[in-house]
């Protein structure tokens, strides 16, 4: 049987922000901006992010008393 480990509830929220520095704020940002990439891409990025938020939100939910 797989055993499950908890990494606590601010892992989501961690990961999340680190994703959505290394997207907008480093030179990756650059190295995909300068591949032309259509007018939606930087939408569509935050749109990622905000699902990430949600289903970290919706995961740290049971971690409240």
């Amino acid at each position: 049987m797989a055993t499950h480990i908890d990494y606590g509830p601010h892992a989501p929220s961690l990961i999340t922000f680190a994703f959505t520095l290394l997207a907008f704020a480093s030179p990756a940002s650059d190295w995909w901006s300068a591949l032309a990439p259509p007018w939606y891409a930087p939408f569509a990025l935050w749109a990622l992010v905000i699902v990430a938020i949600r289903l970290g939100a919706r995961r740290t939910a049971r971690h409240e008393v």
